[in-house]
C-alpha cells in the first residue's frame, strides 16, 4: 500500500498478516525528513480486532512507549478501527500521531 506522500506499508513476502510500513516526518515539523520504520501484525480475525502497530525505529513521541508500542485510541480493541480496511487505519493512525494524545 503506498501512495501518500511520507507514508507506505507492504505485506511480507511469506506472511499476508505481517506488513512492513515507512513514515517519512513531514515538512514544517519536528519530524521532518526523518524516516521511521514500523511493523504491522493483523490478527486473523481482523478487522475485527485491530493490529498490532510497533515502532522499529525509535521514536520520541507521547504516543510512543519505550518498546515502541503506539498507544492510540484506534488500535484498541472495540474502537472506529474495527470497520476500517489497512490503509485508512495507517493513514488515520498517522494524522493521530501528528496530533498527539494527552495522557
Amino acid at each position: 500500500m503506498g501512495g501518500d506522500s511520507g507514508i507506505s506499508a507492504f505485506p511480507e513476502e511469506d506472511n499476508i498478516f505481517n506488513w512492513k510500513g515507512t513514515i517519512t516526518g513531514s515538512k514544517d515539523t519536528v519530524f521532518e525528513g526523518t524516516e521511521y520504520k514500523l511493523s504491522l501484525s493483523f490478527p486473523n480475525d481482523y478487522p475485527f480486532k485491530p493490529p498490532k502497530v510497533k515502532f522499529e525505529t525509535t521514536c520520541f513521541h507521547p504516543n510512543v512507549d519505550l518498546h515502541g508500542n503506539i498507544c492510540l485510541d484506534i488500535l484498541q480493541k472495540g474502537s472506529e478501527s474495527d470497520v476500517l480496511c489497512g490503509f485508512t487505519e495507517y493513514r488515520k493512525m498517522v494524522e493521530k500521531l501528528c496530533k498527539p494524545q494527552s495522557a
